[in-house]
């Protein structure tokens, strides 16, 4: 695929980082965003089988910046590439679960449709919410301690933060852990 920029250039290895063009080229450049992240999940495969080759049996994909985007812009260009890796990791008889930080609320149901079989959130979610939503779509589902108001800055009780966390998580399916 080319660039769809000034710079007509083939998406190679060898091409720097798309750092923050990619969020501007969802709209102007499909075509390039597509590329980059076609390459992203690409590697992001060879990872999860590296992963499942050291015997690790839970593989996490870790997306932190899609809570920032629409549900329809989350199925073109979240959903599609992280097939290759969900698929390495099926395949290789390993968990998969999908980590996404900051408020997921608008493509949480997106999030429970990419594919694996938990997902991971950040501490600003509603956990009421997401063990509703895991349960509705049969997906485990984690976090939501408050790593940074709790566990770092002590700003609130830890010990009660995980209590509220664990009644909200339920003894089904969650994963108590940090955000």
């Amino acid at each position: 695929m080319r660039h769809a920029g000034t710079h007509d250039r083939t998406l190679d290895p060898g091409l720097p980082s798309a750092g923050v063009r990619v969020f501007t080229a969802v709209k102007k450049a499909k075509d390039y965003a597509h590329a980059i992240l076609d390459f992203s999940g690409r590697v992001g495969a060879v990872a999860a089988r590296f992963y499942a080759e050291m015997g690790c049996d839970i593989i996490a994909i870790v997306d932190p910046v899609a809570s920032q985007i629409r549900p329809e812009t989350f199925r073109e260009f979240v959903t599609p590439y992280c097939q290759d890796a969900i698929r390495v990791i099926h395949d290789a008889g390993r968990a998969s679960t999908f980590f996404i930080c900051g408020d997921c609320t608008k493509v949480a149901e997106e999030v429970c449709q990419v594919g694996t079989h938990a997902f991971a959130i950040d501490e600003q979610m509603n956990l009421n919410f997401i063990r509703d939503l895991a349960r509705k779509y049969n997906k485990g589902f984690g976090g939501n301690l408050k790593l940074t108001l709790a566990l770092s800055l002590g700003l609130i009780s830890a010990r009660e933060d995980a209590l509220v966390s664990l009644a909200a998580g339920g003894t089904h399916g969650y994963t108590f852990a940090p955000g």
